[in-house]
């Protein structure tokens, strides 16, 4: 789950443009959210034998694909009149650094401690000297720390990556994305392609999902007619409509196709929604927007709390008798854990590390030029 540029992502070019990108950020707060009800639904089958809104929260997993797509539109946003300075690069290295890991390692402290400990969780062998390094280094790895840190070790690839277009000025950029897209193309046509752990988690389908959000900040710089918003819109609204209906079915053509479906469908859910806002207002609820700033921190702490509340249970009281109920309260303690998080951990850091950033790098106006 991704952390993307400070919290919410804007440029000072107005009030309707901010109101734009203010759509963005409430999207980041319902992926989240998804991704909690999945969880939550994955806790219920494993725990407590049971399933969680009739099967329809194994949905939530698309959280995940949306924020790849989210992430990839606001880096590429934010940074990309500075593609070609390399005088940008270590002010971007050290945001982006600042962004994710200091909420990261205080949330992974916590669950180190909390697997030592137990709390009716087994460590499943994350208690080990390379379990743990990989882990904070978000190095690729099939066992975690904290589980859905996952997807921040391909969003470190993708900061990378970008790093490296800031570095060598537009034209490369352009190539390096074209191959970098190219080769997960050709490389995921078979499953069997890739199998050494390293080339496949750089050419993961995944990581198309932060270039298809590349593409909609792209688009979004582009004069277009307002009608096109609205079909790209539609378009997006439909994918995801029939997928959703179709989801196992989805499911069954594998992973690569299984992301590039989703990845396009959220692409063009972005893309059109910034299109259509040129011409319509776009208000968003004040709770959405907190809900998309404590994003982040929803998406780190969320999965821990619900597993260690629900191991709770079946230690000391066995699985409750109204599980339902039971399993939308275990959702509503770990948003509010993730609530506080934000609003105790990782806003004050982010208050500090950018206060730092100003000093330590100074503005001193947009790039210009193209690189």
């Amino acid at each position: 789950m991704i952390a993307t540029e400070e919290s919410r992502p804007v440029t000072a070019r107005g009030p309707q443009h901010r109101e734009r990108l203010d759509v963005l950020q409430a999207y980041r707060g319902l992926a989240a959210l998804a991704v909690l009800l999945f969880h939550a639904g994955v806790g219920a089958a494993w725990f407590w034998h049971a399933d969680f809104m009739g099967g329809a929260a194994r949905v939530g997993r698309l959280g995940v694909d949306f924020f790849f797509v989210l992430s990839g539109f606001i880096i590429c946003h934010v940074h990309l009149d500075e593609i070609g300075h390399p005088s940008c690069a270590s002010r971007y290295l050290f945001k982006r650094w600042c962004r994710i890991y200091p909420p990261l390692f205080v949330a992974m402290l916590i669950k180190t401690a909390h697997l030592f400990v137990g709390f009716g969780v087994r460590n499943g062998g994350k208690l080990n000297a390379d379990v743990i390094l990989n882990s904070y280094l978000l190095l690729p790895t099939d066992v975690r720390i904290l589980d859905v840190a996952w997807s921040l070790s391909h969003e470190m690839l993708f900061y990378l990556v970008f790093l490296i277009a800031l570095l060598s000025g537009r034209t490369l950029a352009m190539l390096l994305g074209g191959t970098w897209i190219a080769l997960i193309l050709a490389l995921n046509a078979k499953a069997t392609l890739v199998t050494d752990p390293l080339p496949r988690f750089v050419f993961s389908p995944y990581n198309a999902q932060f270039l298809l959000g590349c593409v909609a900040a792209l688009g979004f710089r582009m004069t277009v007619r307002p009608i096109t918003g609205w079909l790209a819109l539609g378009a997006g609204a439909g994918l995801l409509g029939f997928g959703w209906s179709a989801y196992d079915a989805l499911r069954a053509g594998g992973e690569a196709f299984r992301c590039y479906y989703w990845g396009v469908g959220f692409f063009l859910v972005t893309w059109g929604t910034l299109i259509v806002g040129r011409q319509v207002p776009l208000k968003v609820p004040r709770s959405l927007m907190h809900l998309g700033d404590a994003s982040y921190s929803i998406y780190l702490v969320h999965n821990s709390i619900q597993f260690m509340l629900m191991a709770l249970a079946v230690r000391f009281i066995g699985v409750p008798t109204h599980v339902q109920p039971a399993l939308w309260l275990v959702v509503l303690i770990s948003l509010a854990g993730g609530l506080w998080y934000y609003r105790w951990v990782e806003k004050p850091m982010l208050t500090r590390t950018n206060a730092w950033i100003v000093r330590r790098f100074p503005t001193r106006g947009a790039p210009s030029g193209s690189g």
